[in-house]
This record gives C-alpha cells, sequence and structure tokens, in this order.
C-alpha cells in the first residue's frame, strides 16, 4: 500500500486527472465481488487478483512489485508435517478466499486430501487467523509475513512453517 498511498498523498494522482480514494477491504472474496460489481475499480492484492483470474474473470496486469506471494502455513507446536494436518481445523479468511485455495495448493502437493482430511474454519483476516492460532481455536492458519514472527515471538510455540510462492502474475485491474 505503500506506493498507493505515497501517490494519492503527494498528488500524483490528482495530477493524472484521477480522484483515487484509497480503502482497506480484507477478504478477497469480498475484493473480487465489490469490483466485478462495479463498487470499486482496482485492487492491488496479488494473491486475490490470482484468485480472480483463477476463477475466469478478466483482469489487466498494471504492475508488479513482488516476486512471491507473501503467506506462510503455521500451525500449533506438535504439527511439523503437512500429514499431521489430517483432521485438524485451519483457519482461513473464508472458504471460498485466496488463503483457504493457497492451503488447498499446499496440503493437495503434500498428499493431503482439502475436501476429505482437513476441515476449514473462516476466520477473518491475518490478524483473527494469528488470534485464533494463538488461542487454540484452530490448530493451523495462512498468515502473511512477517506475522509468523510475531506468534513465534509471543511464545505459541508455532514450529510448522511453509513458505509458499506461486507464479504470481501481479497486481491487476479488473474492470475494464
Amino acid at each position: 500500500m505503500v506506493p498507493l498511498e505515497f501517490s494519492v498523498n503527494r498528488g500524483y494522482f490528482k495530477r493524472q486527472g484521477l480522484d483515487v480514494q484509497l480503502i482497506t477491504v480484507r477478504q478477497s472474496d469480498v475484493i473480487i465481488a465489490a469490483t466485478v460489481g462495479g463498487e470499486l475499480n482496482f485492487m492491488d492484492i496479488i494473491p486475490t487478483a490470482i484468485l480472480a483470474s483463477i476463477r475466469g474473470l478478466p483482469i489487466k496486469t498494471i504492475g508488479v512489485v513482488l516476486k512471491s506471494a507473501p503467506y506462510v502455513l503455521v500451525a500449533q507446536p506438535a504439527l511439523r508435517l503437512a500429514a499431521d494436518l489430517k483432521g485438524k481445523r485451519i483457519g482461513v479468511s473464508s472458504v471460498a478466499g485466496m488463503s483457504a485455495y493457497l492451503v488447498r495448493e499446499i496440503l493437495a502437493r503434500n498428499g493431503v486430501n482439502p475436501d476429505r482430511d482437513v476441515t476449514f474454519l473462516a476466520v477473518g483476516g491475518t490478524s483473527s487467523r494469528s488470534a485464533a492460532l494463538f488461542g487454540g481455536t484452530i490448530d493451523a492458519a495462512l498468515v502473511v509475513a512477517p506475522e509468523d514472527y510475531v506468534l513465534e515471538r509471543k511464545g505459541s510455540g508455532v514450529c510448522f512453517s511453509l513458505r509458499i510462492s506461486p507464479p504470481i502474475h501481479s497486481p491487476v485491474l479488473l474492470r475494464q
């Protein structure tokens, strides 16, 4: 968000004849629906853009600043392998959102059937998932780095960490 906030605050968009208002929406499925419905004109969240693309929505790339998605799958201390997640509760932003999609991919690539072997719980954004993990409500969660370090510093003993780098297209403009 820093480049966008900087551009708004320094008047770059105004000089280009654009009246830009930045808002924060914390769930990818809500962002996609709002953009497709015309309530938003632009999103800058790469994983959400990928999810929109996977769902077949028309997207247009206008810039890229990251090489990989900044997500980390973390779990309670006793869970050290993907197979250990069988029968466990995994917190995601929403069951149809990007965090659920990425967890499904991680599990499938590691021999765990995401439709049969785990239970997904819609917990909300990274801070909500972190709180639920720290409090023991869920067994694992996909969090945005560097939240995994914050969880470890709080003494939660989170030790299962898997950094992922899916192919990333870039931030997008959905409505053309």
